[in-house]
């Protein structure tokens, strides 16, 4: 022991006189931490509790500095602990670091708002439960190299952790490290599934790599501003909002991603090419205001929902030869779309393409059947009837066999002068 300072009441209580060897004799004497025991108490220095190999619930919650003494912190090693008790340490001030390398599960709690705890070592550690560790807000560093599972709101509100190294964890529940603002570096290797708002507000996080991750649930990465390469290479599913507001992202990869949910890039302002060659379905505003995408490839998709891409003011041509649903307002403001190429749609929603003021040719060139659309599907488009667009009037290509059909259905009649058989 370095330095101590044990609060007189806790010195009298446990029969000890103000020595050096008596404070060690008397760690090393105690083989358990009862729940609550040192509960509020004034601490200073470094303790080593050899023989303890268990700390009740609430052991050391609310302790805190002792006033008087050289040191401003205390330590606590615990190298026989296997077992620590839920809020053991919850809104403990004084607790610097702590040291318990063979405890394997951490309960809720443990140590929720230790504001100064900056050095944690639990290297047995294979589950860490909820608010384990949220609000700790001197915590930099989160090594777990045997964790598996990292429960909701582990590391919520860790305003200067930095790095986050879990080698063999494969879920990370919910809100898990929510709004770490300060974090740069993730290492989760073995991750197959990211829960809901896992990595929200985490505004320096630059690149990701998941290799293994099989599903991305809601809002996991969203506000993440300086995000600006994802890879995924065994996703197949992106939750709704996952990369929302991620305004710096530019590269992603996802080659096995079948289903892209509601908003799960939307407001991704610097995303300029997508590839999803495995994709059928983009929901509803997937990549809305996506002011600078350029390029989109899902080849295979068969369904855009509403508004998926609509302000994607980049974006020039789009080519889905799968695709039968198109749904409302899918394309809507696309002011920079030229050609459209839907060989096989079935059906296009109302206002589609409304107001893609450059929108001149759109492809419907190898349907079989006769699309059904609305009266303004292609409201204020040079395809549009009306025309407000001066001096530029699109065409629609359609099958010859179909032609005949084009110009009987009630709504097609009226664009007769911009259909084009082939």
């Amino acid at each position: 022991i370095k330095y101590y300072y044990v609060y007189k009441n806790l010195a009298s209580n446990s029969g000890l006189s103000d020595t050096t060897s008596n404070v060690a004799d008397w760690c090393n004497s105690l083989s358990y931490i009862d729940s609550r025991q040192f509960e509020g108490e004034n601490f200073s220095g470094t303790f080593t509790f050899t023989n303890v190999s268990y700390i009740g619930a609430g052991a050391f919650a609310r302790a805190r500095i002792w006033s008087i003494g050289p040191m401003t912190y205390f330590s606590l090693n615990f190298p026989s602990a296997h077992s620590i008790g839920s809020s053991a340490f919850t809104s403990n001030f004084g607790l610097k670091s702590i040291s318990a390398p063979n405890v394997d599960i951490i309960w809720e709690s443990t140590f929720f708002e230790c504001r100064i705890l900056s050095y944690v070592n639990f290297s047995a550690c294979t589950l860490i439960y909820n608010y384990a560790f949220a609000s700790c807000l001197a915590l930099q560093n989160a090594s777990f190299p045997s964790c598996s599972q990292i429960g909701p709101n582990a590391f919520m509100n860790c305003g200067s952790l930095i790095s986050a190294d879990f080698s063999v964890c494969t879920y990370i529940h919910s809100n898990a490290f929510t709004n770490c603002s300060q974090l740069t570096t993730i290492n989760f290797p073995e991750c197959t599934t990211i829960d809901n708002y896992a990595f929200s507000g985490c505004k320096k996080l630059t690149t990701i790599n998941f290799p293994k991750c099989t599903s991305i649930n809601t809002y996991v990465f969203s506000y993440c501003t300086s995000l600006s390469i994802a890879s995924f290479s065994s996703c197949v599913h992106i939750g709704s909002n996952a990369f929302d507001y991620c305004t710096n992202l530019t590269t992603i990869s996802f080659p096995i991603c079948t289903i892209i949910d509601t908003r799960a890039f939307m407001n991704c302002r610097s995303l300029s090419s997508v590839n999803f060659p495995s994709c059928t379905s983009i929901n509803s505003a997937a990549f809305q205001s996506c002011y600078s995408l350029v390029t989109v490839n899902a080849s295979l998709c068969t369904r855009i929902g509403e508004n998926a891409f609509a302000y994607c003011s980049a974006l020039e041509e789009v080519n889905f030869p799968q695709c039968s649903i198109l749904g409302r307002s899918a394309f809507s403001f696309c002011s920079n779309l030229t050609i459209a190429s839907f060989p096989i749609c079935t059906s296009m929603s109302m206002q589609a393409f409304t107001s893609c003021y450059n929108l001149i040719s759109l492809y419907l060139n190898n349907v079989s059947v006769v699309p059904t659309i609305s009266t303004n599907t292609f409201y204020s488009t040079p395809i549009s009837t009306y025309s407000t667009v001066a001096g530029r009037y699109g065409s629609v290509f359609v099958p010859s066999s179909l032609y005949a059909d084009f110009l009987a259905d009630t709504t097609w009649k009226n664009y007769s002068a911009r259909l084009v058989s082939v």
